[in-house]
């Protein structure tokens, strides 16, 4: 279809009405001294219009998602598979609170000293030479990711429904991460900005965290799991998780 043509003033004056928006209308447009009157600025449509609403309302900028409760993201399959890779076939209903804040601490330790050393080198980012300095300042030099962390892929899911075969078959599984990445760098962000307000880190540096928490995670339960054979049960407590971690001293 053919556009409309634009009216003319005169063609409206002609028909007995007024020019508004290149339309003919029959209410009158106001002028600019009228909506200055008011307060106002008159628009481009013949209205009379906010003055912070007459070139577009400004826009305001993004905030940041504020980071809370990223712990809390951390899934119980995920604890689950861990126990699985720990030799820990059933898990308690309080357990996956437990690890939750087990890893944080863990991170809170850790990440405290590597944000220290970027600090003291004057970089940005925290890399993974800054994560490996802090596993080994804190005991954990075994922890350390290989030197291709690159590599690490996610574990693949178990095939069979009894709580000894998947055990069996993520213990084989050791070089694989068993937390999701989104979730443990989310909740890595958020422990690492209660020391800097600016922390960042490096994808390799993560990962080099990542593995190192869950392989610290890991060997935890693999202690709960000899307390459990202590004991003569099969169902893993917090209990059981306090021990272990007192025993050997995580």
């Amino acid at each position: 279809m053919a556009k409309a043509k634009a009216k003319t003033a005169a063609e409206c004056e002609a028909r007995g009405k007024f020019l508004k928006a290149g339309k003919c209308s029959s209410t009158r447009p106001p002028t600019a001294a009228e909506c200055a009157a008011q307060g106002k600025t008159l628009s481009a449509a013949g209205n009379c219009v906010k003055a912070a609403a007459a070139g577009g309302a400004p826009r305001r900028p993004r905030e940041a998602v504020p980071l809370r409760d990223s712990v809390g993201r951390i899934s119980r399959p995920a604890i689950r598979r861990l126990a699985h890779a720990g030799g820990v076939a059933t898990l308690g209903g309080l357990v996956a609170e437990q690890t939750r804040s087990y890893l944080k601490l863990f991170l809170d330790s850790v990440l405290s000293k590597a944000v220290l050393y970027a600090q003291h080198a004057r970089r940005k980012r925290a890399s993974a030479a800054d994560v490996a300095q802090a596993l080994e300042l804190l005991g954990f030099r075994a922890l350390a990711a290989p030197s291709s962390t690159k590599a690490l892929p996610a574990c693949k899911a178990a095939k069979g429904d009894l709580a000894k075969r998947v055990a069996h078959h993520h213990a084989r599984f050791g070089t694989c991460l068993h937390i999701p990445k989104a979730a443990f760098s989310r909740l890595a962000r958020e422990v690492a900005l209660e020391h800097a307000r600016d922390a960042s880190f490096t994808a390799d540096a993560l990962l080099q965290l990542q593995f190192a928490a869950e392989s610290y995670l890991v060997r935890l339960f693999s202690a709960s799991a000899d307390v459990l054979v202590a004991a003569g049960r099969k169902t893993l407590q917090p209990q059981d998780m306090q021990a272990a971690k007192a025993k050997r001293g995580y």
